[in-house]
């Protein structure tokens, strides 16, 4: 096996893999959407745009949740197996804080009903349907739903943000040929990560739950039920 002083010999350039072809299919496929929104708004179906938006939001945000839980729960175990694809998940999981700032955007449309967005919901474009569930009608309300939505995307992305940093961490220093520091580094993260990664499970875990019921439970705001958390 290599030591670090082996692979400080490696050219640093090498580890950067380019894909302009990749990198030109990405663009163009990112005009389209932004094209097939402009059109979506332009003929009017508003609400339709925004539950699209909804739906390929939450879908990806929850790949990037996978990928950092994933690599969470390696750290609790001490496991090692994930190394080679721990690079993978943690691209996955840069999307969390994307995904946030999107739903955000989101909030914010429905709060001020930009581009019918206030329709996505039927709950909040009609209170009175939600008179004969008391329970839910004391909790689906707007101004509590958008705090609820963004606390808990508030703590999702911190946790994302905190875990990226420091296991990119040791990466970041060898880049930098600080080759004795980045190894030193990566033990002591070794340690106190098995202490850091358990409670950030459970806030995970919780914050996740509340998120899939407010976002995704809510628009069928009559029915219930108690493992929605799970499921998503």
């Amino acid at each position: 096996m290599s030591s670090h002083n082996d692979l400080s010999h490696i050219d640093k350039k090498s580890l950067f893999i380019l894909a302009p072809r990749l990198q030109i299919f990405a663009a163009a496929a990112l005009l389209v959407g932004l094209g097939a929104l402009g059109t979506g708004f332009f003929l009017h179906d508003g609400a339709r745009v925004w539950g699209s938006v909804l739906f390929n939001t939450f879908f990806f945000f929850c790949f990037g949740l996978g990928g950092i839980i994933l690599g969470t729960c390696t750290d609790v175990i001490g496991a090692t197996w994930h190394r080679p694809i721990r690079r993978l998940q943690e691209a996955f999981g840069a999307f969390v804080p994307v995904a946030s700032v999107i739903f955000l955007i989101f909030m914010i449309a429905i709060a001020f009903n930009l581009g019918d967005a206030g329709k996505v919901y039927k709950w909040i474009a009609n209170p009175e349907m939600l008179h004969e569930y008391p329970g839910k009608r004391d909790w689906l309300v707007p101004n509590f739903f958008y705090v609820r939505v963004i606390l808990c995307l508030s703590l999702l992305s911190g946790i994302v943000i905190f875990q990226l940093f420091h296991t990119t961490k040791r990466d970041r220093l060898w880049m930098e040929g600080k080759y004795e520091e980045a190894e030193y580094f990566a033990e002591v993260y070794r340690v106190k990560s098995r202490f850091w990664s358990a409670p950030s499970l459970f806030i995970i875990g919780v914050s996740f739950t509340f998120l899939a019921f407010d976002v995704t439970m809510s628009l069928a705001p009559t029915w219930l039920s108690t493992l929605w958390g799970g499921w998503s």
